[in-house]
């Protein structure tokens, strides 16, 4: 049987996806030629600061499809350990595939958690045609309804690609997020204490995971031109690292303030943690490659985008 280009094409997805981490990247990333049957549109991104949107200098990307494909092949392909669709919609017209995870106790009916399904960076969430037919099922996902898509199948017509979701907020410097954030820098690099310290009327920028800090820099803004310092990268059990998302909330925030330029002082050794080139920084002189070395890099910001 001749293979199906699109399907092909979609199959890789994941594979083109894992190591992107620049706008510039993602794009490269989710194009296709013209004739292969998905259709690439950009949208500005709003970021989720406490109760303020930032716009993100990371698009969100969607990917439309010249004809549905098979969800089940899509996540066999993809590797989702347990796909299942959830619909958020009343009239349950839009349904969403996520990953299943933990039952909850529940006596009425079966409730489940679940989350998102992530490659590298990007969440990856295919969107289906409609509900299968045939009864409501009897799954629940918070308070909305859901199906396990091995089991009931379903189509995809469009696929949302966006970056990695995580909590942001920007407190001031004598917050307790920022000082355990700053207290466990100081812990893991003791050599470097004094550097991790910040006064009461800073503003520290803080990537939230489940409710505790987990990346964060100290910012100050003199438009137009805003500077981060005490860059605090702290090592995670799992050995990943959250740099990209920290210098999307950096330049977002900049951007907010009306500035053109985000300039970072950092030490050399957290450059495994940040990735500089890929998001267009350059290194500022002086470095002669001595880890201990204080580093400036730099990057001019993209223009804000208009209304979407």
């Amino acid at each position: 049987m001749e293979a199906d280009p699109l399907r092909t094409e979609l199959a890789e997805l994941p594979a083109r996806l894992r190591d992107a981490v620049s706008a510039g990247e993602l794009i490269a990333a989710t194009t296709w030629p013209g004739d292969s049957g998905i259709v690439t549109t950009r949208h500005s991104h709003e970021l989720r600061v406490g109760a303020d949107h930032l716009i993100s200098p990371i698009p969100s990307i969607r990917l439309g499809l010249a004809r549905s494909v098979d969800a089940r092949f899509l996540c066999r392909e993809w590797g989702v350990p347990w796909p299942v669709a959830v619909s958020g919609d009343v009239h349950q017209m839009r349904w969403g595939i996520v990953v299943g995870g933990a039952e909850l106790l529940d006596p009425y009916q079966q409730r489940i958690t679940v989350e998102p399904f992530l490659v590298g960076c990007w969440q990856l969430r295919p969107l289906l045609t409609g509900r299968p037919p045939g009864p409501v099922p009897g799954l629940v996902a918070g308070a909305s309804p859901a199906y396990d898509v091995t089991e009931r199948g379903g189509r995809v017509a469009l696929i949302e690609v966006s970056r990695a979701r995580f909590d942001a907020a920007v407190v001031t410097g004598d917050d307790p997020a920022a000082r355990q954030l700053l207290g466990r820098m100081a812990l893991n690099y003791p050599v470097w204490h004094s550097g991790w310290t910040a006064e009461p009327s800073d503003e520290v920028a803080l990537v939230i995971e489940d409710g505790r800090p987990v990346a964060g820099a100290v910012i100050s803004v003199s438009a137009p031109v805003a500077q981060a310092t005490r860059v605090s990268l702290p090592p995670r059990p799992d050995g990943s690292v959250t740099g990209s998302q920290l210098l999307e909330l950096l330049e977002s925030v900049a951007m907010d303030r009306g500035c053109q330029r985000l300039i970072l002082d950092s030490s050399a050794f957290l450059h495994a943690g940040l990735p500089y080139p890929q998001l267009g920084y350059t290194v500022q002189p002086p470095y002669q490659g001595d880890p201990d070395t204080p580093v400036w890099v730099q990057r001019d910001l993209p223009a804000r985008p208009g209304p979407r």
